[in-house]
């Protein structure tokens, strides 16, 4: 008798965390099957009852993380009635923090698998703009209640996204005085340079 479909989908989902961890751990092209079972604590027939090709679990492993991602950003501003906090609450899970933090040396992976497949591409043009109508949409809503600067909400929002995958990018690799929190606090300075707000100030007293 085969599993109910929502063991199925609980097993489908474990596998996928684990590929994603070993993506950032190793990189896209050196993840292999046997090592994403270890780490999932299952066979690798498992894995292939599930995803017929390694191909196939590392492309659906970029559109589980795209997923993952966009779910806790959605889920930051649930019930969050101030555009202000909304959009504070997003930065805050989109950031890197200080802790050690596999996310964003795994999109650094995905990306550049995407760079030579063009259905990755097509999948991350997606991600992004869906990022883009979320944080614009956040922006529009504060410029209509009076709490962001009247400015193209559109430009700043990819001003926005732009200087954070920059400024994560050489983070991610180092770059000496770019630490998680340097991050932030540049990040949170362009917020209120662009927008009026006192989101910098909120965040430098925390």
């Amino acid at each position: 008798m085969s599993p109910r479909p929502s063991v199925q989908a609980q097993r489908r989902e474990e596998v996928l965390a684990a590929t994603c961890e070993m993506i950032a751990e190793v990189g896209f092209r050196n993840v292999r099957v046997s090592d994403v079972a270890r780490r999932a604590g299952i066979s690798t027939g498992v894995v292939h009852y599930y995803f017929g090709t390694k191909e196939q679990m590392l492309d659906d492993a970029f559109r589980y993380a795209v997923q993952q991602a966009r779910q806790r950003s959605l889920a930051s501003i649930q019930d969050v009635p101030s555009a202000r906090d909304r959009l504070d609450a997003v930065l805050d899970v989109q950031l890197p923090t200080q802790d050690s933090d596999l996310e964003w040396p795994l999109w650094l992976h995905l990306w550049a698998e995407a760079l030579m497949r063009p259905p990755l591409q097509e999948l991350n043009r997606a991600s992004y703009e869906n990022w883009i109508a979320l944080i614009e949409g956040i922006i529009l809503a504060g410029q209509a209640s009076g709490e962001f600067r009247k400015v193209s909400a559109h430009d700043v929002t990819l001003q926005l996204l732009t200087m954070i995958d920059g400024l994560v990018i050489q983070s991610t690799l180092g770059a000496k005085d770019l630490d998680a929190r340097r991050v932030r606090e540049l990040v949170y300075a362009f917020v209120e340079s662009a927008l009026g707000t006192a989101m910098a100030d909120d965040f430098a007293s925390t």
